[in-house]
């Protein structure tokens, strides 16, 4: 066997691609931009939906937690072998929850005037900090981690909804950045 045969390379050829030479007008480019405002529109629809039945079920558990014997739904999932007592001021507490999970539920529809003069005036970051008290108060006094993770529910649903929508505001703004580069291609 020849030793330059073995040390020869042999360079990897890359098959090539046909390129796309094709430019588009400011009508094409308009129509792309549009097509995908209309895609971006239709899944920030989507995931709003979403939000709202996520949102309006934990509501919807926190409205029955409140007017039941106060035993975390969690307890029903997973029982435990330990009987546990429900958190202090745990009825106020579910009805505050209540109202926080109404105020996103509100924020979430879009432009209703009506419920536009029943807004109530918690921001997002004021629910998420409230969301962290019982939980914290839970472990505090020591509670299973069933009612623990129960009060878990509010901070969990609404840190989900401040992460979409900040991912919905960036899709917007990519679209809105994609409408900024648009170029004018000269004709003949």
């Amino acid at each position: 066997m020849n030793v330059n045969a073995v040390r020869q390379r042999i360079p990897y050829k890359f098959a090539a691609e046909p390129e796309d030479e094709h430019i588009l007008d400011e009508q094409e480019q308009e129509q792309l931009v549009e097509r995908f405002r209309r895609q971006n529109n239709a899944s920030n629809q989507r995931h709003l939906i979403g939000l709202q039945i996520v949102v309006t079920l934990s509501c919807l558990l926190h409205v029955i937690y409140a007017f039941s014997d106060l035993t975390s739904p969690l307890e029903n999932l997973f029982p435990s072998t330990i009987p546990d007592s429900p958190l202090p001021l745990s009825r106020p507490l579910a009805m505050i929850s209540v109202i926080c999970h109404v105020n996103i539920i509100m924020d979430m529809v879009p432009n209703n005037p009506s419920l536009n003069e029943l807004h109530l005036p918690f921001k997002l970051v004021y629910i998420l900090a409230w969301g962290a008290l019982p939980p914290f108060f839970s472990l505090l006094v020591g509670k299973s981690c069933n009612t623990t993770a129960w009060w878990c529910f509010l901070e969990i649903v609404s840190g989900l909804v401040f992460f979409v929508r900040r991912w919905i505001g960036q899709a917007d703004a990519n679209i809105t950045g994609l409408q900024k580069i648009r170029y004018t291609a000269s004709g003949a």
